[in-house]
């Protein structure tokens, strides 16, 4: 009972050290268009902007850190100012959302995986703040080719992250693929999925066998005002507070798998484990 206890307060734990991403409202126009709000078209947006966030989590203050490590929880506050929503942010919705007009998405048009892993690479590779320590790959044809891997992390003087948009059935997921779906999230390099229910994106981080844990991004929050320095209390709307859950068999077949690699060693293991899936 005392062990079940301590992973539970464990499992509670590591949620709460998720940065949580929602709609926002109120805040500065987006470039070229009147939304102040990304409310109804932005939750594959927000919940690309929770693969990255966690991503650079795992790269910037280790895998195992965990909210209550005052040590290192001003970093953390600083990362999650990268996200904030303001234009000039590396990864605002402002930033995202602008990014996706290269890719014929107007500003306010919702994402798929392929755009928002195609955005979330420009965004990396825009950003002073990532694009010398960290590559992006996203795999088009759901292959990992081992040259462009060290082509885009210069020869692995660079992190990784890696982004797999998958279709995985037709109009619901593939019962065939369910078992591989959740084995991803048992790969100690895994960072999430983005995906969920249909045209309502969710971030999975987990499972307990067949219920898909997720933050959802669909709750609508007022944006931060500007401030000279932030308190710890403003952080608090980017925690969550609560558990949710949804069943696989509910899930949307077209998601992003994302994955983060700190160095080639990493990567090894981690192919050596997923030819296995």
């Amino acid at each position: 009972m005392e062990k079940a206890n301590q992973l539970e307060s464990l499992f509670f734990l590591d949620h709460n050290s998720r940065i949580w991403l929602t709609y926002r409202h109120s805040f500065e126009p987006i470039v070229s268009s009147d939304y102040t709000s990304d409310m109804g078209w932005g939750c594959m947006l927000r919940s690309g902007q929770m693969l990255l966030a966690n991503a650079l989590v795992y790269h910037f203050l280790g895998r195992d850190w965990r909210i209550n490590n005052k040590e290192k929880y001003e970093f953390y506050k600083g990362l999650i100012g990268w996200f904030m929503d303001f234009p000039e942010k590396p990864f605002s919705i402002h930033k995202i959302a602008t990014l996706g007009q290269k890719y014929d998405k107007a500003i306010g048009e919702w994402f798929g995986p392929m755009i928002i892993s195609q955005v979330l690479k420009n965004a990396v590779e825009q950003s002073s703040e990532c694009n010398n320590c960290i590559g992006v790959c996203v795999s088009i044809d759901q292959s990992i080719y081992k040259d462009e891997v060290i082509k885009i992390t210069n020869n692995w003087n660079k992190a990784l992250i890696l982004l797999l948009p998958l279709r995985l059935g037709i109009k619901n997921l593939n019962p065939l693929y369910h078992e591989g779906l959740k084995a991803c999230f048992q790969f100690p390099q895994c960072i999430g999925i983005a995906g969920g229910k249909p045209k309502s994106s969710l971030y999975l981080i987990g499972n307990d066998d067949n219920d898909i844990i997720y933050l959802d991004p669909h709750i609508i929050k007022p944006a931060l005002e500007r401030k000279d320095e932030y308190n710890d209390e403003d952080f608090l709307s980017y925690r969550c507070p609560t558990v949710q859950t949804v069943n696989i068999t509910s899930l949307d077949p077209s998601l992003a798998v994302g994955f983060y690699f700190s160095d080639e060693g990493d990567f090894g293991d981690f192919c050596k484990q997923y030819d296995n899936v």
